[in-house]
């Protein structure tokens, strides 16, 4: 266990130049005084703090026994723990589908249609879970279409509320209609400017759950120029790239006298509907211009040559999909006689597997092409999952999607978090698409930027060879030895010296996560394949420590004020941030109680070791228990100091004199 005190002291001279003196900017600086000054200040910090005391605490208290890791049993428990939260949350989904559905078949609810989420917004709190301003106990409800009928009772609300407290990797829930109206919980301070949540990929995807591969062709001819319609296409253009997910492909195609492409790689074949690629598109549509004529057969044959190209590249991808041309056009062609010619031999080449939709510019000229999606749905910071399902009538009918936003920082926590020796790592794999959500060589799901693109397992696989990639994305179990797995190394600082990167031997092990789609891959390498685990300790008698909610203790409880908070009449409190909890986010978004402290407090002074842990993370109650002894030394001598603290590695932090501290203060964060 490492500690460090750092005393910094701030020296000022006064100084006035008088006549005669010497330029003092040439004299010579003196330095004999610093060792000096160094071994005073060192000498003093140690006798303040009693750094040595603690360092010889550890050393007589503390001892570690070698453990073996099991790598089966070690994975089982990342998959176990990974699929009760997924389980939980597949409840909490069908959950507020059963209250949606049983209040949409009551009818109307009789008041007005879908209320403005903008009255009565009540009071805006911030919620680290959404990392914004909230109102948590409403839901915020839109009209997409005037005249919607709201059929959602407080019942939906209810659930939807109890969800939020239930399971602290919930964030938003919504669920919006076929026939317009939208609701989302809980409500923030977003404009009210209706919702389009019918063009959004998570209703989209339910609604419609094949994947698919679609061209969207752009008329740019000089007649598109007329009456704003080539802005109006460009708007149905960008709404169809709203609607598609990870699972689809696309490609985009303007023509006048010639058919263009972006450059790169979606200039000749289609290309997964990832961020990247979708911004390629976006660019490229944004940026279109008219020009001179309009020769229908040259948008088709690109469009047709793309498809064609794209199913020889991946022809799984075409396997049970639908396959569309979407068509953008004012309707005024060149070429009548040869459109059907092209569009023939297209669909021959293709085995008369694409469907083609033309569409005159028919969309709102008020629209902003950049506004296609409902704004009371705020962007969660990080990665989320979104699942979604259908809202049907009692006869199967779909009336409309209901989703819920869920933190992949809380569902994935301990393969995110997985440390276990020096080199080791676990990840996490979408085998319906082989994409990799979660690796060491990734950022972390609360480091992301706003829109991550993800790499296919074949591109991550390191030392795997085909035939065990393909074992992973088939949702097969077992592991796999390489002597050959690449591992970075760094020359000193990261940053500033850069890494090596040397081969190593270690084993692979892979299960899925149960009724999910998801696999885990475990890389543990030889060197971390014992780890040393430190013993538990208790307590001795009469060496109580004190939890720093003093606010909350018993009104009759020993406490007074100091520096205007509460403080313990002589003694340390400690405190614990978010990280030293096993759900972080759950801690923070959640209110402490009375009954909250008295766990914490009972788990820690047990002197036998039996009382259950109230969720502190391993290392933590150790902590608590060792620092301890220190306290006596700082309470003989106060003399010189005002405060004396101590932080540890776990997140244990300990104060004299003891006060309340903010619960989002994080000791492993300050530049001590």
């Amino acid at each position: 266990m490492d500690f460090k005190v750092v005393l910094v002291c701030f020296f000022a001279a006064l100084w006035s130049p008088s006549p005669g003196l010497a330029d003092l900017s040439t004299a010579p600086i003196p330095t004999d005084w610093i060792p000096r000054v160094s071994r005073k200040m060192t000498t003093f910090a140690e006798s303040q703090t009693a750094a040595q005391q603690l360092v010889q605490e550890y050393d007589n208290n503390l001892s570690f026994t070698q453990t073996q890791i099991d790598g089966v049993a070690q994975l089982h428990l990342l998959t176990q723990a990974a699929g009760d939260r997924l389980k939980k949350c597949r409840e909490i989904l069908e959950r507020n589908k059963a209250e949606i559905e049983a209040s949409h078949a009551q009818g109307p609810t009789g008041g007005a249609p879908a209320s403005d989420c903008c009255d009565n917004l009540g009071q805006l709190e911030y919620d680290p879970r959404f990392l914004q301003q909230i109102v948590n106990d409403s839901c915020a409800t839109f009209t997409a279409v005037n005249g919607s009928i709201n059929t959602v009772r407080p019942a939906v609300y209810d659930t939807m509320k109890s969800n939020i407290h239930e399971m602290s990797g919930v964030t938003w829930q919504y669920y919006g209609a076929k026939d317009g109206e939208y609701h989302q919980f809980p409500k923030d301070d977003r404009p009210c400017d209706g919702s389009e949540h019918i063009f959004r990929n998570w209703y989209v995807s339910v609604a419609s759950p094949k994947k698919k591969n679609v061209v969207i062709i752009i008329d740019v001819s000089l007649s598109m120029n007329d009456a704003n319609r080539l802005n109006l296409a460009k708007q149905a253009a960008l709404t169809v790239l709203d609607t598609l997910t990870a699972r689809d492909w696309a490609g985009v195609v303007s023509f006048s006298n010639e058919a263009e492409t972006p450059v790169g790689c979606l200039g000749d074949s289609l290309g997964e509907a990832n961020p990247g690629n979708i911004n390629i598109m976006r660019d490229f549509i944004n940026n279109l211009r008219p020009v001179f004529q309009t020769y229908y057969s040259k948008g088709f044959q690109k469009a047709f040559d793309i498809f064609f190209e794209a199913r020889q590249k991946k022809p799984e991808q075409f396997f049970d999909s639908d396959n569309v041309i979407i068509f953008l056009t004012d309707g005024k062609p060149f070429d009548p006689n040869d459109i059907l010619d092209q569009i023939t031999k297209g669909q021959y080449r293709m085995n008369k597997n694409c469907t083609e939709n033309a569409y005159g510019p028919c969309f709102d000229p008020n629209r902003d092409p950049q506004g296609v999606g409902p704004p009371g749905r705020a962007e969660y910071v990080g990665l989320i999952m979104t699942a979604a399902t259908r809202t049907v009538t009692t006869t199967g009918t779909l009336f409309g999607v209901t989703a819920v936003d869920i933190s992949m920082d809380v569902i994935f926590n301990e393969i995110v978090n997985f440390n276990h020796g020096k080199y080791s790592y676990a990840f996490l794999v979408d085998r319906e698409d082989g994409r990799v959500l979660l690796h060491r060589d990734l950022p972390k799901p609360m480091e992301w930027p706003s829109e991550p693109t993800f790499l296919h397992l074949s591109g991550m696989k390191g030392a795997l060879t085909d035939d065990e990639v393909n074992k992973i994305l088939n949702g097969l179990s077992g592991n796999c030895y390489h002597d050959n797995v690449k591992v970075p190394v760094t020359r000193g600082s990261s940053q500033f010296d850069g890494v090596i990167t040397v081969e190593k031997a270690a084993t692979f092990y892979y299960e899925p996560i149960p009724d999910t789609k998801y696999s885990v891959v475990l890389c543990l390498f030889d060197e971390d394949s014992t780890i040393t685990v430190p013993a538990s300790v208790n307590p001795v008698n009469g060496s109580e420590s004190l939890f720093h909610r003093l606010d909350l203790l018993d009104q009759n409880a020993d406490v007074c004020r100091l520096y205007d908070n509460y403080a313990p009449l002589d003694g340390s409190t400690i405190m614990f941030p978010p990280e030293a909890y096993s759900d972080p986010i759950g801690y923070i978004s959640s209110l402490e109680t009375s009954d909250d402290v008295a766990n914490i407090e009972q788990f820690l002074n047990d002197v036998t070791g039996s009382v259950q842990n109230p969720g502190l993370v391993d290392g933590v109650r150790t902590d608590v228990i060792l620092t301890a002894a220190i306290e006596q030394y700082w309470r003989e001598n106060d003399a010189d100091s005002v405060w004396r603290y101590v932080g540890t590695r776990n997140g244990m932090f300990r104060i004299f004199p003891g006060i309340t501290v903010d619960r989002r203060y994080d000791p492993t964060q300050q530049a001590l």
